[in-house]
């Protein structure tokens, strides 16, 4: 009998001249190596770069995709779903930062295996900062890990400030003179530069009216 490869469907009918009765048997041809969960090999790409910048509490944009590989046939690539794919950012060290569920690309939410997602800088300290990058699926596999470097810079910046402040009509004055609110005003500065960094806030008016 001839040996056969590839993959198909075959038959093979039995027959001879001694008054046998013929039969047959049928199976499927498939030389490949079943594919098992042990097999299948993640492979992480970062598409927006490796290097951000930004100041204290605020966020970068990490986007990027996944690719599933199967270690016994490389020309099959395993189909990834968002919802198994996990992407996790952790320390130089390894203490865990924060993990996400892949979520597609900026402009298709639902396209499997991207993700772009906000890395937080809370937990970050001023200046450059390696973070690992990884994914892991459902299986606990994991994929190769990469490195950003993300630089958190001093900065000032205004936090919450009322939209208007009203005051009591006055005379003006002969001389100086701290005119209160007529309500409740705020006016939040958050400065993440060393200690003792100066800042002012300066208001102008607008031209005054007669009443």
């Amino acid at each position: 009998m001839k040996c056969f490869s590839g993959n198909g469907h075959l038959m093979v009918t039995e027959t001879n001249a001694y008054d046998d009765i013929p039969g047959h048997t049928e199976t499927v041809i498939n030389n490949r190596t079943p594919r098992t969960d042990a097999t299948i090999k993640l492979n992480l790409f970062l598409t927006n770069g490796h290097t951000f910048s930004t100041t204290k509490g605020g966020k970068v944009l990490v986007t990027g995709m996944i690719l599933g590989t199967d270690q016994n046939d490389f020309d099959r690539d395993v189909v990834l779903k968002n919802n198994a794919l996990t992407i996790h950012f952790a320390h130089a060290d390894g203490t865990p930062i924060t993990s996400y569920k892949a979520n597609g690309s900026v402009n298709e939410p639902d396209k499997a295996r991207y993700f772009h997602l906000k890395l937080p800088t809370e937990s970050l300290k001023q200046g450059p900062n390696d973070v690992k990058v990884w994914v892991s699926d459902q299986h606990g596999q994991r994929s190769n890990i990469d490195t950003l470097i993300v630089n958190v810079n001093s900065g000032l910046m205004f936090g919450q400030i009322n939209a208007q402040m009203r005051f009591r009509s006055n005379t003006i004055p002969q001389s100086e003179r701290l005119l209160s609110p007529t309500n409740q005003w705020q006016i939040e500065v958050h400065d993440t530069r060393s200690v003792a960094s100066k800042w002012y806030v300066y208001a102008t008016a607008t031209k005054m009216k007669r009443a």
